[in-house]
């Protein structure tokens, strides 16, 4: 078993085994016979820094075969190899710039960190040198040992109908007390066409020589041949990347590691829900605004109506503790305790109260170590990975899992809508993997993040009017000059949220109290309409419950306002602040009158909540 083990290490190696081979002080019967140069100057085969093949490995003394998938990249101080064995597969990371090699059982999904300069059998996989004081993995020719061992053309051959040129040299490995001839087919490029074009292609390395056993002293011959095929002078910089879903313990990829993203303190997205093991697809809209105190989702009443796409929303509202489920295809509203509501966004506080989450905790980035994972592919999208193993992720509390976020890089802030800051990364993806059985051969949980806006949460276009009937609310009126309108109709979503939180803050009620809002073009002005909501019975479920005002004093409020000029509607155009003013005398109380159409004439046009899907703002 011991000779085993040894021989394991010196085919783990592939191309990378002699790395750290010397010149043999003495020859012995290994060496004997060794031939004089065909051509002393004959050129040396020149290898790309970057190259991807495939190799059959022959162990001749143990009747074994094993194949290996490498990669290799010298400028990024990095290799990979996939070795499947009769009866075993494993990966290796080898990461130079970090120390680090990296184990990966995929059967189990299991990773181990280990130092390459600390461990003696590890460090010879490819081989090394300190430049600058840094620590470089040998390039190509060296880590082929070529460059560093002296070699003999031995004229040319045949291998597997291949035209090669064939080196030979005699080399020792101090580490592992061996030594070996080893014997390199190159193709030549003057007779044959190689898919690695213009660099030399390897096609055979024998390696036959003797192994010192580093547990009972004794010495043992072997015989490896090694085939190279798909030699490729290019890699997919993923395959550096370790699989999804592996979490490795103590592996720093950088100095110092890079941290998890900052989270800004209002967002909004569009995600798609896959559960593969219940076979389930959804999707959900999601808002979140800590300045405010709301958060909202919008779905389907049930995931498995295939049918109806209904816009099924709940908005939390944390100031009153107050949830408002609204169907729409229903045109009903449930009121409810906020603590009964979607707990995605409630951490309890006792068994009466929760509180909303801060937005690290909504992106599980508290009481949980994530470890930076490099970057990967994601849509098209190139995103830092972030992997935790844990056990206090949110749904699965007390189960070990393997949780995965993907955050576009900061180049691509070109991805997100344009509406949030640049500093902050757009989140594409997140993963869970169950821990255990073949879990990992596929993510338990899956969702993906569109339209990711880092500025503005949308959870004032929530309209709860269905909530308010009849005494429960006020309907009012007030018109823009005409001379408005061309500014209002490019700006409809930025017009709606000025009067919104101009209104809320004239009257002393919550933004989602100013609903119903809807803009009227016609010939002389533009018509707005809306509603002010009654203030709810507070369920004391939050530590905070916000006075308001209720409905006649927020009325006698806006009403002084309109008719004392104290009242504006501003918002951002481009680099330009637009002011809105009313129209003196056209504010009025219309509870009592319908508001389907002003009085003034017939409309050309009009915006409302539910018109406004296609600006990605209102469909709620």
């Amino acid at each position: 078993m011991a000779f085993t083990q040894n021989v394991r290490l010196s085919v783990g190696g592939l191309l990378f085994l002699m790395a750290s081979c010397g010149v043999h002080a003495q020859q012995n019967a290994v060496c004997t016979n060794m031939p004089t140069s065909a051509d002393p100057n004959h050129p040396q085969p020149r290898f790309g820094d970057m190259f991807e093949v495939r190799s059959e490995v022959k162990m001749v003394e143990s009747n074994t075969t094993m194949y290996v998938h490498e990669y290799y990249d010298h400028s990024q101080n990095r290799a990979h190899l996939h070795i499947t064995t009769p009866d075993k597969e494993t990966l290796y990371y080898i990461d130079y710039g970090n120390d680090m090699l990296l184990t990966v059982d995929p059967l189990f999904s299991t990773c181990t960190v280990g130092n390459l300069m600390l461990n003696l059998h590890d460090k010879f996989i490819i081989g090394y040198r300190t430049v600058n004081g840094r620590v470089q993995m040998y390039g190509p020719s060296g880590a082929l040992h070529f460059g560093n061992v002296n070699q003999t053309y031995n004229g040319t051959n045949t291998v597997r109908g291949i035209d090669v040129d064939e080196w030979v040299s005699c080399q020792t490995l101090p580490g592992i007390q061996a030594t070996a001839k080893v014997v390199w087919d190159i193709a030549r490029k003057d007779t044959w066409t190689m898919q690695s074009g213009s660099v030399s292609a390897p096609v055979r390395m024998t390696v036959t020589g003797q192994m010192n056993n580093l547990y009972d002293g004794k010495t043992y011959p072997f015989n490896h041949i090694y085939d190279f095929y798909e030699y490729i002078q290019s890699v997919d910089p993923s395959r550096f990347q370790v699989p999804n879903g592996i979490y490795c313990p103590g592996r720093n990829v950088l100095d110092p590691p890079k941290a998890f993203p900052a989270v800004p303190p209002s967002f909004y997205f569009v995600g798609e829900m896959n559960d593969p093991y219940s076979n389930q697809f959804n999707y959900i809209e999601e808002g979140y605004d800590q300045t405010t105190s709301y958060s909202m989702f919008r779905t389907r009443k049930d995931p498995t109506q295939l049918i109806d796409m209904g816009r099924y929303v709940e908005l939390n509202d944390y100031n009153a503790g107050v949830s408002y489920l609204i169907d729409n295809t229903q045109a009903s509203c449930v009121m409810s305790p906020v603590s009964e509501g979607f707990m995605a966004f409630s951490i309890r506080v006792n068994d009466k109260q929760v509180r909303m989450k801060t937005p690290r905790e909504y992106f599980m980035d508290t009481g949980i170590t994530y470890q930076y994972a490099g970057t990967y592919p994601v849509r098209g999208v190139v995103a830092d990975r972030y992997v935790a193993y844990t056990d206090k992720a949110q749904g699965y509390e007390g189960t070990n899992v393997t949780i995965e976020w993907y955050f576009a890089v900061t180049d691509q802030q070109s991805w997100d809508t344009g509406l949030g800051s640049t500093q902050y990364q757009p989140p594409v993806l997140f993963r869970t993997y169950v821990n255990g059985g073949d879990a990992f051969t596929s993510p338990s949980y899956e969702f993906n993040i569109f339209y990711y806006n880092s500025k503005d949460a949308f959870v004032s276009f929530v309209d709860i009017s269905p909530c308010f009937q009849g005494a429960d609310k006020k309907s009012v009126r007030f018109s823009f000059d005409k001379s408005n309108e061309t500014v209002i109709r490019n700006n409809v979503v930025s017009t709606m949220k000025s009067i919104r939180s101009s209104i809320s803050l004239s009257t002393g009620i919550s933004v989602t109290r100013v609903a119903d809002i809807k803009l009227f073009f016609d010939p002389l002005r533009v018509w707005v309409t809306l509603d002010l909501l009654n203030k709810t019975q507070p369920y004391n479920d939050v530590a905070k419950n916000d006075p308001q005002n209720d409905l006649d004093a927020a009325l006698s409020l806006l009403t002084f306002d309109f008719n004392n000029n104290g009242i504006s509607f501003d918002f951002a155009d481009g680099i330009n602040v637009v002011q809105l003013k009313p129209m003196p005398g056209t504010f009025e109380d219309m509870t009592d009158t319908s508001l389907s159409s002003p009085s003034t004439g017939s409309t050309s046009g009009q915006f409302s909540a539910g018109a406004l899907g296609g600006l990605g703002a209102a469909m709620l």
